[in-house]
């Protein structure tokens, strides 16, 4: 279920539905193409409006992202592959699991993707800005593993979630980042000791946000118990 410009839709694998206070109570638009699937489901809907971007997470197996137009139902596969090699991106279906999808607030026909999977001990990850087929890496940080010699890889997203006030939160398995609205990485956060609160295991201590663990990547991904974050007024 999304918000597009107050007005609610459910997208779903055959069709949108969008919700009217009308009389007749709305329509729906029957999808033109087959939407893939995945281990989890991310979208979100431009500022502007016009299309949902629907992102996959299939770990290892890729997901990559698709865009729906809310009009006419078209399904469009977003790709970009700088050359030939087989999982050479920074967008590629067959080996890129999209991890999140929120609106850019910076650009109206725009969104921001999280990508990000470690397997195998190495790490990869990055957050694009996508404009209708148009995708620009924004942000990549740089990490050093221990894979047999030194390995140079980058920090796996997990996740992007809007924060209280403006810009938004990466999620990473072992640190939280919060970037400005402009995508500049303005501060990195150690993740905080998390306590069981009645069974759930979370904590408060960050501003503006409270984190919970979850194991819900860990069954496509060996990044163990990532953070859920829950944006708040505090």
């Amino acid at each position: 279920m999304l918000n597009n410009a107050h007005t609610p839709i459910v997208l779903s694998q055959r069709a949108i539905r969008v919700f009217s206070t009308d009389v007749g109570g709305g329509h729906s638009v029957e999808l033109k193409g087959k939407l893939r699937s995945g281990h989890q489901v991310s979208a979100a809907i431009p500022t502007g409006g016009g299309s949902v971007y629907v992102g996959f997470n299939s770990g290892e197996w890729g997901g990559g992202l698709q865009r729906v137009d809310l009009n006419t139902g078209v399904v469009t596969n977003i790709e970009r592959r700088d050359t030939k090699q087989l999982c050479d991106g920074p967008l590629n279906s067959d080996c890129d699991p999209v991890t999140g999808v929120i609106p850019d607030t910076q650009n109206s026909d725009c969104v921001l993707v999280a990508v990000g999977l470690i397997h195998l001990s190495i790490s990869e990850g990055r957050i694009l800005r996508v404009c209708g087929d148009k995708v620009t890496a924004v942000s990549e940080k740089s990490i050093t593993g221990e894979v047999g010699d030194k390995w140079k890889m980058t920090e796996a997203f997990y996740g992007l979630v809007p924060a209280t006030g403006g810009g938004f939160w990466g999620i990473t398995y072992r640190n939280l980042y919060r970037f400005s609205a402009d995508v500049k990485m303005e501060k990195a956060y150690p993740l905080p000791k998390l306590k069981s609160v009645s069974g759930v295991h979370l904590s408060r201590d960050l501003p503006g946000v409270i984190i919970v663990r979850t194991d819900v990547n860990w069954a496509v991904s060996t990044s163990g118990y990532t953070p859920l974050v829950v944006p708040s007024e505090d």
